[in-house]
């Protein structure tokens, strides 16, 4: 991430900080998280025990929906988190890859 940084700790509590808007705050709290990966301005993590996508930062990064590109993937059963310079991809329990951000 250009400018915000995230922990997870045992427990699975994300800790962030930096640029608020690259997801330096606003980070998912209330459940553990396990695979947490970033793009330049933005975070993904899958929550325990469902493994639901959360996303957070700059939606033009995989945050949220953002003009005609896709936002993260609703449902749940995800396993894996990926990503690159603007976009994020999941794999759920049965091989199904998604992806969003800027494709």
């Amino acid at each position: 991430n250009e400018g915000a940084f995230v922990a997870v700790d045992a427990s699975g509590t994300i800790s962030s900080w930096g640029h608020a808007g690259y997801g330096g705050s606003g980070a998912p709290t209330g459940i553990g998280f396990h695979s947490i990966t970033s793009t330049a301005r933005a975070f993904a993590a899958i929550g325990n025990p469902t493994g639901t996508i959360y996303a957070w930062g700059e939606a033009q990064f995989g945050a949220a929906q953002y003009g005609g590109q896709p936002g993260p993937p609703t449902g749940s059963g995800f396993a894996s988190l990926f990503s690159s310079h603007g976009a994020f991809a999941a794999l759920d329990g049965s091989g199904v890859i998604s992806s969003w951000g800027n494709l």
